[in-house]
């Protein structure tokens, strides 16, 4: 019996995987998600075409403000997109900050 299964752990499959390039889909059929759940209570969903969302990422910094809080700061928006172009689907980022923030960005 592992620890996981002696404390209840649910196991997860991965996180992201490696499309392998004769599997995947064109980029412009990518839907880049965020997940938002706020230590306030607000929650936000995103989705975004991958499309749409490289033509706003300029220079591929981020920003998404909640509450006085950039919840994305830190995390390069314009890498996530060339990761998914280059065949990287499923949960990119999961982030849980010390406000009791959480965010989640997946490419599906």
């Amino acid at each position: 019996m592992s620890l996981d299964d002696l404390f209840g752990v649910e196991k997860k499959g991965p996180a992201a995987i490696l499309v392998p390039e004769d599997q995947r889909k064109s980029a412009d059929q990518l839907i880049f998600r965020i997940i938002v759940d706020s230590g306030d209570g607000d929650k936000v969903r995103v989705n975004l075409p991958l499309m749409l969302l490289r033509g706003l990422d300029g220079n591929g910094a981020s920003s998404f403000h909640m509450n006085g809080h950039n919840l994305l700061e830190g995390i390069n928006i314009g890498e996530l997109i060339r990761m998914a172009e280059a065949g990287m689907l499923g949960e990119l980022i999961e982030v849980d900050s010390a406000d009791g923030d959480h965010v989640r960005i997946f490419v599906e």
